[in-house]
């Protein structure tokens, strides 16, 4: 019994081993999924924009310094135990975007909106910790 304890133990060793291997192999742009929890950090508005169409339940992604323009949607809902977040690294900036929330369970954090604005259609959203600038009244057109 005690072999079979000590191989299994190897074996889960070697399995840890290669997903720790895997996930440091990946570059900053890729998707990598530990668990039920994935994280990908983006540092492009096409990027961005292809992280928010594949977010999911518990999805967490991070959006490096930099100046973005256009407009972006998330769709897609997180769920009360795991919400769908999307949060800055650095300076983030937001330029003439809207940047809309149809899904439900999503928090929005630590951005800049320069001329630019957060519509919220879903559920249970956050928008925290944010900054609004130069908005026009009536909204952004």
């Amino acid at each position: 019994m005690r072999i079979i304890n000590i191989l299994l133990f190897v074996a889960f060793g070697m399995f840890l081993t290669g997903l720790v291997h895997h996930a440091s192999a990946a570059s900053s742009a890729d998707l990598c999924v530990i668990g039920t929890k994935a994280t990908t950090t983006v540092a492009s508005a096409k990027a961005l924009r292809t992280a928010l169409s594949k977010a999911g339940p518990g999805t967490t992604i991070v959006v490096k310094g930099g100046k973005y323009s256009g407009d972006f949607t998330l769709s897609k809902s997180g769920n009360a135990s795991k919400p769908i977040t999307i949060r800055a690294d650095g300076k983030v900036t937001f330029q003439n975007s809207v940047f809309t929330l149809k899904g439900s369970y999503a928090v929005l954090t630590g951005m800049t909106f320069d001329n630019g604005m957060v519509t919220v259609q879903g559920d249970y959203n956050r928008v925290t910790r944010n900054i609004f600038k130069n908005g026009r009244p009536g909204g952004n057109k």
